[in-house]
């Protein structure tokens, strides 16, 4: 964990008043990673939501970028929900985009917690929580 408050003498401190991170550990996320453990009636596990301020294609993309194998692309362009199935490290997930949301589920609610937070972690890396709005001068 970074130090906000500043450490004087503290040979540890690197000079701004913060730790330094330690090696190995990401210290670029923008808010923290929270996995839930909501049971569907499916026998799925939704372990992760996040704000959707990316497109479903480009959520595509990151997903293929993995690398994951994505199986299934179903776009509906009357409700503008989007549903994204892939394989990755021998399981089954799935996105669905919904109510401004992208909700993360596994197949396999016994998928390992070390897994679906890499998961869930990297997804949070690449799509910021929120995107400032410019504004127009004037």
């Amino acid at each position: 964990m970074i130090s906000c408050r500043h450490h004087h003498g503290n040979p540890a401190s690197n000079g701004n008043g913060q730790q330094p991170a330690k090696p190995g550990i990401s210290t670029s996320l923008p808010m923290p990673v929270h996995l839930t453990n909501e049971l569907m009636p499916g026998g799925s596990r939704l372990f992760f939501t996040w704000p959707q301020n990316c497109s479903p294609l480009r959520l595509l993309w990151l997903i293929v970028r993995l690398p994951a194998l994505p199986t299934t692309y179903l776009p509906d362009l009357v409700t503008g929900e989007t549903w994204i199935d892939w394989r990755w490290r021998g399981r089954r997930f799935s996105a669905h985009s919904i109510y401004g949301d992208f909700l993360f589920f596994s197949e396999n609610p016994d998928c390992p917690e070390t897994l679906l937070r890499t998961l869930a972690e990297y997804l949070a890396a690449q799509i910021p929580p929120d995107i400032p709005q410019i504004k127009s001068g004037g």
